[in-house]
């Protein structure tokens, strides 16, 4: 799952989240760059990275949550050659668009969001998978 994350960029929009979170920043206040010999993992200089990854953490609330889930069906769904690559964010955008976003103010919120955005990933999955 980590090699699919890296290329996918997904890891590095999970980060963009985290580093919203443990530095009480805006998404657009954080510029994320990709070295090319993939010499520095992070640095914090802080505006850019996965779309996805970005508008979740924008939207903030149960957003993130449910891009989360949505990519651990995807990547699994991914690994068992149920569906291609690309459609991995093809997945994880519908998942985003059909999840209402919810105040998190609890932790079982965010067990209930991820619930629910498993469930419309694999209905997306009966869809569109092999």
């Amino acid at each position: 799952k980590i090699s699919v994350d890296s290329a996918s960029m997904m890891n590095k929009g999970l980060e963009l989240i985290e580093a919203c979170w443990l530095f009480d920043t805006a998404p657009a206040r954080i510029e994320v760059v990709i070295h090319p010999q993939s010499v520095i993992h992070s640095m914090v200089d802080y505006v850019d990275g996965s779309v996805l990854a970005q508008l979740a953490a924008e939207t903030g609330n149960s957003a993130p949550a449910v891009l989360n889930a949505a990519n651990e069906v995807a990547v699994a769904a991914f690994l068992d050659r149920r569906i291609r690559y690309p459609e991995i964010a093809s997945m994880i955008d519908e998942v985003l668009n059909l999840e209402p976003v919810v105040a998190v103010n609890e932790l079982e919120t965010v067990f209930e969001v991820d619930a629910k955005a498993r469930v419309l990933a694999e209905q997306w999955l009966s869809r569109h998978g092999r």
